[in-house]
């Protein structure tokens, strides 16, 4: 599947259109109090800008890496990428998945993942996931986090992708898990980029992913993946205020 094959956002289970003014599909989550503030949608290639923005912001401008190390590289031109903007077009998040048939990915320059896939599926990486920090913070009407989430599974499931890997920072991790990926274990690695920091792969399995949401009674279940015959709302659901990692 090329850049230019990738579904139609309007297609994405869950999602639905919004404004038609860019150069691919918009979406506008639902109208979940979480996002309905903000637009989730996949960049065209002339776009990469807008993700770049956001790198810069948080990799730059907040961490001081070196700009000319960490915000370009390679993986990006066989990548898809994907921001989240505010209604008015700011971006507020970015992140690049890349897939199978353009392996391999940036982690298999550090790790082998060969002997952990399973010999039918479709695995695909997502990385550079970054929020800018005023749009971390979880309220009523903001969960940036989750928007971001439900679009990266929602893409995944629509190109037939069967399992989603990523790798995270120790403190990072947890967040990871919470919108359900699981650590490898003893995979990890040194990446040289960012500052030598020590990397735990993770891998989440989108065919059993509803299912585990829903046996755990999860609160982002009916928003992740709308909701079941007479659910209630769960405590997301209420507006409950936390504070959002990065």
């Amino acid at each position: 599947m090329g850049k230019d094959d990738w579904p139609s956002q309007a297609n994405l289970g869950g999602v639905r259109a919004g404004p038609m003014r860019c150069a691919r599909a918009c979406v506008q989550m639902d109208d979940h109090p979480f996002v309905r503030d903000f637009i989730f949608r996949e960049l065209a290639p002339s776009e990469l800008s807008l993700a770049l923005d956001v790198r810069r912001a948080v990799y730059v401008d907040e961490l001081r890496y070196e700009a000319a190390r960490v915000l370009e590289d390679p993986f990006d031109q066989r990548a898809r990428h994907f921001v989240g903007t505010t209604r008015a077009g700011e971006p507020v998040a970015a992140m690049r998945t890349i897939e199978a048939h353009a392996r391999p990915f940036e982690l298999e320059s550090f790790v082998s993942i060969a002997p952990f896939l399973p010999e039918a599926g479709h695995p695909a990486e997502m990385s550079r996931m970054c929020i800018i920090p005023r749009f971390r913070r979880i309220a009523r009407t903001q969960f940036v986090h989750a928007g971001m989430s439900k679009l990266a599974y929602a893409a995944a499931t629509a190109a037939g992708i069967t399992e989603l890997w990523c790798w995270a920072t120790l403190p990072i991790v947890g967040v990871y898990g919470s919108i359900g990926f699981h650590q490898v274990p003893g995979l990890s690695f040194v990446h040289p980029l960012f500052g030598n920091n020590e990397y735990h792969v993770m891998r989440v399995d989108l065919r059993k992913l509803e299912a585990e949401y829903r046996r755990r009674k999860h609160p982002l279940a009916d928003f992740l993946f709308g909701p079941s015959p007479g659910a209630s709302a769960g405590p997301f659901s209420s507006g409950d205020e936390g504070r959002g990692q990065r």
